[in-house]
């Protein structure tokens, strides 16, 4: 009987130890990945910034699809990068993201999360853009991730006129 106690409690610590392992490994993973996707937000919003949509196209996959609102789909790196270009020769500048979410699975996560741009148009008036976005990234076999799907919204109402 005795013995019995014995391998239960050794049972219940070794499987205790086990869950602890695999939830550090899981946590360090996540972290891992959110640096990785935070830094490709980062490198986005500097190629936008400084006006450089051939640096913000590579930070997609070769057959990504790209879905700004009020525009046709964009899909490719040729033609996302002529879609960037045309939003920032019209006058997009200081592109901010906030990250909300971030989900991971395997070599797949998703993002949603809150962008600010200003819009600044030829006669010099500007509007601060806000809105909403999801991006779903793929990891690459380098590690890298890069962005398959992205969509965004702004939430300022449509003019009409």
């Amino acid at each position: 009987m005795k013995r019995n106690i014995y391998i239960i409690l050794f049972n219940i610590i070794w499987l205790t130890a086990l869950i602890q392992s695999c939830q550090s490994k899981i946590d360090s993973d996540f972290a891992s990945v959110k640096s990785g996707i935070d830094s490709q937000n980062a490198a986005y919003v500097k190629a936008y910034n400084n006006k450089d949509a051939e640096s913000v196209a590579a930070l997609h996959t070769a057959d990504a699809t790209v879905m700004p609102p009020n525009q046709k789909i964009s899909q490719g790196k040729k033609e996302i990068q002529n879609s960037i270009n045309a939003e920032i020769q019209a006058g997009g500048r200081d592109l901010k993201f906030q990250q909300l979410e971030l989900v991971v699975s395997g070599n797949i996560a998703y993002e949603v999360g809150r962008y600010r741009v200003v819009v600044e148009h030829e006669d010099q008036t500007a509007v601060n853009d806000n809105g909403k976005y999801i991006v779903i990234w793929e990891r690459q076999p380098n590690g890298d991730w890069l962005m398959s799907e992205d969509i965004w919204n702004s939430n300022l109402p449509i003019d009409c006129n």
